[in-house]
């Protein structure tokens, strides 16, 4: 089966695996509310398959790849709330922020239909030259 993109889901649809993938949902509820979705042989379980990522074939460094060091840091609250975790930003690394509006979470993996391969690349073009300019 061809790979679909965002653009094959109705918008609804694509805000309701959102909901369900970061927990404001249950899958039940999920299955429940996409059946109105299921046309022409598709079930809701069919369309949760097709929306989800396929995290084995998006895989393209090894966690253990030699090349990469990362790593949190683990500090106490300012306000008293416990240990926290941070990244990057904690570790006073240089980095920059882009949005990428009209785009779903996940919208750079091209395993998923949330993919948008015109902000992927844009994405992956300015990872590659902050890379090329902060790394050494």
């Amino acid at each position: 089966m061809e790979r679909q993109t965002a653009h094959d889901f109705d918008q609804e649809l694509l805000a309701l695996f959102d909901a369900y993938v970061h927990g404001v949902i249950d899958r039940r509820t999920f299955l429940d509310r996409a059946g109105k979705f299921a046309v022409a042989g598709v079930t809701a379980a069919m369309l949760l398959e097709q929306l989800s990522p396929k995290f084995a074939e998006a895989q393209v460094v090894k966690p253990a790849d030699a090349r990469i060091t990362a790593g949190y840091l683990e500090y106490d609250s300012p306000r008293g709330s416990g240990r926290m975790r941070g990244y990057l930003k904690s570790a006073k690394i240089k980095y920059e922020r882009h949005l990428y509006p009209g785009t779903q979470h996940g919208f750079n993996n091209d395993t998923t239909p949330r993919y948008d391969v015109a902000a992927a690349t844009l994405a992956w073009e300015r990872t590659t030259v902050f890379f090329k300019k902060n790394v050494r």
